[in-house]
């Protein structure tokens, strides 16, 4: 079940040369073999009693390393002592060492564990973030959970791509909130009792009253300026830069007073 998860997801990305890194979940010597007759390569955590597996038992010491290598299928297989013991398959290395620098303590480690950390740590990473600024709930049902869990990642993504465009850097929770305001703009708010003049097309930007005031200026210096938000984004014709020292506050734009403040809160197109 696990291996076949693989094999269609890897699908469009075989004999490309490509490797990829699992957990013990998925790594099984069959699997790799099938990876490498598509020209794919592979590296992973791997249970000791996965079939094809070598008889590694033998009790090591912290630092220890035994290892066993097919030589039809050209697989590694590994046991190495940390704080526990730890499995590795893979099919691109071969049983070499690495010597690890700490102020503590002087280490080896094998090659096919340094890669694997190297790039499994991305993953990990990527949970992370998502549990700091996840919208899935215990209470939450299973297909539930699902939906959120990948709407989770599409937002992380999208805050990475967006940050490696932009010279802006966003912290992801900043970018989760622009990115709601955003979509709110686009796709309106409901009517409330207050606000029944209010029309369900209308992006934020143009269901209130809007102000501009002087942009702040740190102490006793010149007041700032900013770029303005409708010449660096326009639709209507060539963008360009031109700086202001005008602001919305309630928008948190930088805007020209005239004619781009109007622009920007009585046109959907600016």
């Amino acid at each position: 079940m696990s291996g076949s998860v693989v094999s269609t997801l890897m699908k469009p990305y075989f004999h490309k040369g490509h490797i990829i890194y699992l957990d013990n979940w998925y790594t099984s010597p069959t699997l790799f073999k099938y990876l490498s007759r598509k020209k794919t390569g592979g590296c992973g955590t791997v249970k000791i009693n996965r079939k094809g597996m070598p008889k590694l038992y033998q009790k090591l010491k912290p630092g220890e390393c035994v290892y066993g290598i097919s030589k039809k299928s050209k697989l590694l297989a590994l046991k190495w002592k940390d704080k526990r013991d730890v499995f590795m398959l893979s099919s691109i290395h071969k049983h070499k060492m690495k010597i690890i620098n700490t102020p503590r303590k002087t280490t080896s480690k094998p090659n096919s564990i340094l890669d694997y950390n190297n790039n499994m740590g991305l993953v990990d990473k990527s949970d992370m973030m998502m549990s700091f600024n996840g919208t899935v709930r215990k209470s939450v049902k299973w297909y539930k959970k699902f939906f959120f869990h990948l709407l989770d990642m599409t937002v992380l993504n999208s805050g990475i791509i967006f940050s490696g465009l932009k010279k802006e850097k966003l912290k992801l929770p900043d970018f989760r909130m622009k990115l709601i305001q955003q979509i709110l703009e686009n796709h309106g708010t409901p009517k409330t009792a207050r606000a029944q003049n209010v029309s369900l097309n209308n992006p934020l930007r143009l269901s209130a009253r809007h102000f501009p005031t002087l942009i702040e200026s740190a102490g006793n210096k010149k007041p700032s300026q900013k770029k303005c938000h409708v010449h660096s984004n326009t639709m209507l014709g060539t963008r360009s830069r031109k700086d202001t020292r005008y602001e919305c506050k309630d928008c948190g734009k930088a805007l020209c007073l005239d004619p781009c403040f109007k622009d920007y809160h009585c046109k959907k197109k600016y």
